[in-house]
């Protein structure tokens, strides 16, 4: 394959592969690391915000505006994408996509391989399951499930 001829010319490596692909991008990071022995670059843009007491994983890509506040910390392969924001304490698992604009109030939970939409807010002390996605706009305001597609304002389970 292509990866095994290119793998051996690098020493470092950024999986930029974003949506409801987080589990898909903790896994090529997986490999990446064990089989060619790379190492997961950290992409900080000048212009985002990381609190000294926050903590987060490999492989965390924040883009432009992105905020991380006090005590929260991230797993790896995480996204924080343009003007996004973590408040205080948060909990955010491994893969996680926090899209453009998605607001995460205190205290909040985040499940692995979770997706916030564009714009969605999670109100605090709530938790969001694993591979759970959030729909663009979405304003939750309950616990949500392993596995749920929630939209709407407040946001409610998807219909088929």
């Amino acid at each position: 394959s292509e990866i095994s001829h290119y793998a051996p010319l690098c020493d470092a490596f950024v999986v930029a592969i974003g949506g409801q692909h987080g589990k898909c991008r903790c896994e090529i990071a997986d490999l990446l690391k064990s089989e060619y022995g790379l190492r997961p670059l950290l992409m900080l843009h000048e212009k985002s915000y990381v609190c000294d007491t926050a903590r987060f994983g490999e492989g965390l890509m924040m883009m432009p505006g992105s905020v991380i506040h006090s005590y929260t910390s991230l797993g790896s392969q995480c996204i924080v994408n343009t003007n996004a924001s973590i408040d205080h304490e948060c909990q955010i698992g491994n893969g996680v996509h926090l899209m453009g604009g998605s607001v995460i109030t205190g205290r909040v939970r985040i499940g692995d391989y979770a997706t916030i939409g564009s714009n969605a807010t999670i109100l605090p002390d709530l938790e969001v399951g694993e591979g759970a996605f959030i729909g663009a706009g979405a304003v939750v305001t309950k616990n949500v499930p392993d596995g749920a597609v929630l939209v709407g304002v407040p946001a409610r389970p998807h219909r088929k």
